[in-house]
């Protein structure tokens, strides 16, 4: 729960005027504040200061939502800075959407509405999972701003385990936004760092955004890599665990044979299938994986991965630069195909030519205990 700040006397009874309360008594130990329509009254110590617990206890009496109270705060008292996980993103060939645009106002709409309803999937695929995340802590929101062909998530670090379950559970996001849009044929590239931030809904304040433009070309290929900040507090997290088994995002990030750490986001169609697997086990079913339920979905969604890429694969054969970029999407997209879904002989992409071999995080973690 988000903690209340201890406030000066006069800012509270300032900002319970705004939600309809006023002085109706007053002595040496309380204040009385009653609200205009419906006679509710709340209790404040009259003293300088009115300590966060007790300014919670008031909240509660007059009915005042504790996230409301607090955003009214803000330009009144200072904001700080946490460490957050940030992650800025940029989507592959913008520039190409912006002249196909230009071609006509039929073309202009066409383009716009199928970039923005990608948009608006991918975010509402990370809305629910961030309500239910958040649902008791509403401050660790994972904020998602889009300017041009720009992303950047946010989202805070908090005090217990050292960040570990929201650093994780926002990788989980960043990956979803980025698997939402990839079936829908935008691909992406982005650097993701821990780094002291302030977010609200006017202000994004971090000195990690002076070089975005560098975490964006490091990432080269269409990946969301770790940058060094990121990949020291993920190594920090592995080595908590002895087994790949009991960490919760062992899968969800993988090495390049580049030695580049990045976001495994097809993990996203695996981890759906081993939850459901996990809970028809606990009903007592025993089923093939190409049999569960949620097969059909994923495999279908793998599908339409591929396809976006053998298209990009054929529209760029003769730009070397940028085919060698979705030639190793199509090493990587063949790799998780053949590693999590090899009961669907069709889901890879036939004729690439070239293979990748993506490392576990656990392996590099043992690399690093066994050097120190």
């Amino acid at each position: 729960m988000s903690r209340l700040p201890d406030l000066p006397l006069q800012t509270v009874i300032d900002l319970l005027r705004k939600y309809g309360y006023s002085e109706m008594q007053r002595n040496g130990r309380y204040i009385h504040l009653r609200h205009a329509d419906d006679d509710i009254v709340i209790t404040i110590p009259n003293r300088t200061k009115v300590h966060g617990a007790i300014l919670r206890s008031a909240l509660c009496q007059g009915g005042i939502p504790e996230k409301d109270f607090i955003e009214g705060l803000k330009g009144i008292i200072p904001v700080f800075g946490k460490d957050s996980v940030i992650a800025h993103v940029d989507i592959l060939g913008f520039k190409s959407l912006l002249t196909e645009a230009k071609k006509s106002e039929s073309k202009f709409d066409e383009v716009l509405n199928h970039y923005h309803s990608a948009l608006r999937s991918a975010f509402s695929s990370i809305e629910s999972m961030t309500e239910r995340r958040h649902k008791f802590n509403w401050r660790h929101i994972c904020h998602v701003r889009v300017y041009t062909d720009n992303l950047l998530f946010i989202s805070e670090l908090g005090n217990q385990t050292e960040g570990e379950a929201d650093f994780g559970q926002t990788i989980d996001e960043i990956a979803m936004y980025q698997l939402e849009l990839a079936i829908r044929g935008y691909f992406v590239r982005g650097g993701i760092v821990v780094e002291k931030c302030y977010c609200d809904e006017v202000t994004v304040f971090s000195p990690a955004l002076a070089d975005t433009e560098g975490i964006e070309k490091s990432a080269y290929f269409p990946r969301i890599t770790l940058e060094s900040s990121a990949k020291e507090k993920y190594l920090r997290y592995l080595k908590w665990y002895r087994d790949p088994a009991f960490c919760y995002f062992a899968d969800t990030i993988i090495i390049d044979p580049d030695g580049t750490w990045f976001i495994n986001y097809l993990y996203i169609l695996r981890r759906f299938s081993d939850d459901m697997l996990d809970m028809m086990e606990r009903h007592g079913e025993k089923l093939p994986v190409s049999e569960g339920p949620y097969f059909p979905a994923a495999i279908s969604e793998l599908h339409q991965h591929r396809d976006h890429i053998k298209k990009r694969l054929t529209e760029f054969e003769d730009n070397p630069v940028v085919f060698r970029k979705y030639l190793w999407l199509a090493c990587y997209h063949n790799w998780f195909c053949s590693k999590y879904f090899s009961e669907d002989g069709d889901a890879e992409i036939s004729g690439v030519g070239t293979t990748l071999t993506f490392e576990s995080c656990f392996a590099a973690k043992s690399k690093v205990n066994h050097t120190n």
